[in-house]
């Protein structure tokens, strides 16, 4: 793993440790069936703890689930864009979590890990820069009430 330390902070920061884990394991053992499945878990953690994490900073209630699709009914329709790709993808997503965990004979498909991995990315990162966005507006707009 990369020398960065891992960080729990927020459950922003908790996908993005599920993303490093399952990169590190698919790099090691791409082959290995059983370790796959525990990538495209941590895959499934990644993306539920950063839809999570945009509900908790924007004031939104969620249910407790490891639904995607469950999630992605409560992002308000000015977002939705941010995540129309996981909600197009939701049904495959929660699969990866559920089938994976009681499934014994269970094998997730290299293009799903794919899938996951690009849905994974590209969720963080846009609420990266979301996250990084509001906090400058919210600075600006604090320190002009400031110099009021």
């Amino acid at each position: 793993m990369s020398d960065k330390t891992m960080t729990n902070d927020t459950l922003l920061g908790m996908a993005k440790n599920n993303l490093t884990v399952a990169k590190e394991m698919y790099r090691l053992y791409p082959d290995d069936n059983g370790i796959v499945n525990l990538v495209a878990y941590h895959l499934q953690q990644a993306v539920e703890l950063s839809l999570k994490h945009f509900f908790e900073t924007h004031g939104i209630k969620y249910d407790r689930t490891h639904d995607i699709g469950d999630l992605c009914s409560k992002i308000p329709d000015d977002y939705y864009e941010l995540f129309r790709d996981i909600d197009l993808y939701a049904a495959k997503l929660t699969q990866m979590e559920s089938k994976t965990r009681y499934l014994k004979a269970y094998s997730v498909a290299t293009r799903e890990i794919k899938l996951g991995f690009d849905l994974a990315n590209n969720i963080i990162n846009k609420l990266t820069k979301l996250d990084v966005e509001e906090n400058n507006i919210n600075t600006l707009e604090h320190s002009r009430q400031v110099t009021k």
